[in-house]
């Protein structure tokens, strides 16, 4: 997955010094935080209506935890991004409109497990005395995505400290592979009938509801230096 990654992630800052190349005199190098936690790229204006950029984004790992009434959730977060955008000067000053795709590596874990000695599923109860009980799930987004947004900055203009903002979403729809036991509780299923039968349906209920997720959303500020 690593080298995956890499491959896209290298290809968008050759294409970053390809542009370098041709107009430095324009070049923007940039950072900026929010969600992504941390973003770093190159904006090349073309001409006071158009510029183009690349960047990389990355939350390294990010730990989650939660409840319902029935049951409690631990997991993992991790997401890499590449972006190659072209931003659009619509008034001719810093307001844009941004689109391009984004390559990405957005992945999750989730751990369901028991809450007050009771897990569910499937609407059905199951005894779940430790910590040993429980279900897991892998969660994705697609590797490639397109990507809408707006915001301000990276227009042309003179050289010095520049700010930039960003709104937008990379589209597309998660998934999530389908829950599997503990060995303690594929034990625990195993003495009821309707054991395996809970199962599948809590898992399908689940992966109904991760494909509801349709895009990995971005609201960043920052500064770059115009040269």
């Amino acid at each position: 997955m690593t080298h995956a990654l890499a491959r896209p992630r290298a290809a968008a800052f050759a294409a970053a010094g390809l542009l370098l190349a041709g107009a430095a005199a324009a070049a923007e190098p940039y950072a900026a935080t929010g969600f992504p936690y941390l973003l770093v790229g190159f904006a090349q204006p073309i001409n006071p209506s158009l510029a183009v950029r690349a960047d990389f984004g990355s939350i390294a790992h990010h730990s989650y935890t939660g409840s319902t009434s029935d049951n409690d959730f631990k997991g993992s977060i991790k997401y890499n991004r590449v972006a190659l955008l072209a931003d659009w000067f619509v008034a001719g000053g810093g307001f844009r409109l941004s689109g391009g795709a984004t390559f990405d590596q957005a992945k999750a874990t989730m751990t369901a497990s028991s809450h007050s000695g009771k897990i569910t599923l499937g609407g059905v109860q199951y005894d779940a005395p430790s910590s040993l009980y429980y279900v897991q799930s892998d969660l994705s987004f697609p590797k490639a995505m397109p990507y809408l947004g707006l915001g301000w900055g990276h227009h042309q203009s003179a050289p010095g400290l520049s700010f930039n903002f960003d709104l937008g979403a990379s589209i597309g729809t998660a998934k999530a592979t389908p829950l599997k036991a503990s060995p303690a509780l594929a034990s625990e299923l195993a003495l009821d009938p309707q054991g395996a039968s809970d199962l599948q349906q809590e898992s399908r209920d689940f992966q109904d509801e991760v494909r509801k997720l349709k895009a990995i959303p971005q609201l960043t500020i920052g500064l770059g230096y115009r040269f």
